[in-house]
């Protein structure tokens, strides 16, 4: 889980903020933005499990 502030307190001023520039070197199909997704649950989560058995993979064939 990634977390951004949209708005930040500086020396008493408010100021607006926006996302770190790395989340661009996320896929867009890797990325969950609150609001934003329309897929339904088990879509998520099928999609999820995928990528973890990806990863399972690769720390297997790694050792």
């Amino acid at each position: 889980t990634l977390s951004y502030a949209r708005r930040r307190r500086r020396q008493g001023a408010s100021q607006e903020t926006s996302p770190s520039r790395f989340l661009g070197e996320i896929p867009a199909e890797d990325l969950l933005w609150d609001g934003r997704d329309e897929k339904p649950p088990e879509e998520r989560l099928a999609h999820g499990e995928s990528h973890l058995k990806g990863l399972r993979g690769l720390l297997e064939h790694g050792s």
